[in-house]
């Protein structure tokens, strides 16, 4: 599509400068117009949920966005690296995080559960001496 409009350009005698030109002006038209979209849209967050933490978060979004398109092919792929790399590490922190957590949770299960089990064997134990007391007392009785 590019191509096809680069060629009606020459066709209509515009030589491919001063169409390169023209295009420059056109991309740097759309990005002010997207800036100021972008603006708009962030203004409009930050009056309907009040939070100035949102339309922050959006512009270091964008700030970051147009250093990523500076940067060379190289680069790029770096910093993309940089950043799986951190995200795979986040990933294993919250799986940790989580497993921590079950264990722990285990755990307090375990514990209630043992010691309402112990509760029940001195209850038990309580029961039996009662009646190796009363045993022994008729037996006493009886001589």
């Amino acid at each position: 599509m590019i191509h096809q409009m680069e060629l009606e350009a020459e066709a209509t005698g515009i030589s491919f400068s001063k169409y390169q030109e023209q295009q420059d002006r056109l991309a740097k038209r759309r990005k002010v117009q997207g800036n100021n979209d972008t603006k708009v849209q962030q203004t409009s967050i930050q009056t309907a949920t009040g939070k100035k933490r949102a339309a922050k978060e959006i512009e270091e979004k964008e700030v970051k966005e147009l250093a990523k398109i500076m940067m060379t092919k190289k680069q790029k792929t770096l910093y993309n690296k940089i950043q799986y790399g951190k995200k795979k590490q986040q990933e294993k922190v919250e799986n940790l995080q989580r497993k921590k957590q079950e264990i722990i949770s285990q755990q307090k299960k375990r514990l209630v559960t043992s010691t309402n089990t112990s509760n029940n064997n001195n209850d038990n134990n309580n029961n039996e001496n009662n009646s190796n007391k009363k045993k022994r007392k008729i037996k006493n009785e009886n001589r």
